[in-house]
């Protein structure tokens, strides 16, 4: 597979580049040449990411609204063009919805659902100038139900409908907007949770995996697109743990 390499200097904004997705997203942009900002609370412990001149992180907690608009603009004032958004970052909570803490709630809708939204406002107009790529990466939670996780799928599904709709808006001036929508990943989302990926590795994916789907996307015809991309394993499987140590986790 080929991705041609951006103009000198295009930028990449990735946000939830700390670990798993976000991060193998930064390295993979790198490695082709762009420039990378990456958004998240604490480094990436990667020292592809760290030794490149190309990528700069950026600390900051998606829950706290107010600090976006200052330093995304701030960003744009110092960086190159911009051609890409990765909206990535998540919360995930899987209580019964009564027992999610009030303030832990409100994380995670601001996280997965609002700052997505505003960040993409702030950062549409450099990107219809460049014609430029808004990915979003979600959840299969996205597409269907459950009996637990509520609030969570309810965010991913929200995103995803945003996006959707947003590239009827957008399409006639060039930006491509795509959703990735992965099943249950080997990734450290689940490090909190009561649950985590089954031993068995055709029930779960790997994060080379979303990668691919990732790269596929980027590679494509100029006039081609796709709006969206789910992928899942062979099999359906999870594991419970013996005990949980914290219904919630964070990919920021």
């Amino acid at each position: 597979m080929k991705t041609e390499k951006p103009p000198n200097g295009s930028l990449a904004i990735v946000t939830g580049s700390s670990k798993g997705i976000g991060k193998s997203i930064c390295e993979f942009l790198i490695g082709k040449s762009y420039r990378v900002v990456g958004i998240a609370r604490t480094e990436p412990d990667s020292s592809l990411l760290k030794e490149s001149k190309l990528y700069r992180h950026l600390t900051l907690d998606l829950s706290d609204t107010k600090k976006i608009e200052f330093e995304l603009l701030n960003v744009l004032k110092v960086e190159p063009p911009l051609k890409i958004l990765v909206n990535n970052a998540g919360l995930g909570n899987f209580s019964p919805h009564e027992e999610i803490p009030f303030r832990e709630l409100e994380e995670m809708l601001l996280v997965n659902f609002v700052s997505p939204i505003l960040i993409t406002k702030l950062l549409l107009r450099d990107l219809k100038k460049n014609q430029g790529w808004i990915f979003q990466i979600h959840s299969i939670a996205a597409m269907k139900e459950s009996v637990r996780g509520a609030a969570y799928a309810g965010t991913k599904a929200g995103l995803r409908h945003f996006g959707l709709n947003l590239f009827e808006e957008i399409r006639k001036a060039g930006v491509k907007l795509i959703s990735i929508n992965p099943d249950i990943a080997d990734t450290d989302f689940y490090d909190r949770l009561d649950f985590e990926k089954d031993e068995d590795p055709n029930s779960y994916l790997n994060v080379s995996e979303i990668l691919s789907a990732f790269e596929y996307a980027l590679s494509g015809p100029e006039n081609l697109g796709f709006t969206e991309i789910t992928i899942r394993p062979k099999f359906h499987k999870v594991a419970k743990k013996p005990f949980i140590r914290k219904n919630e986790n964070r990919s920021l």
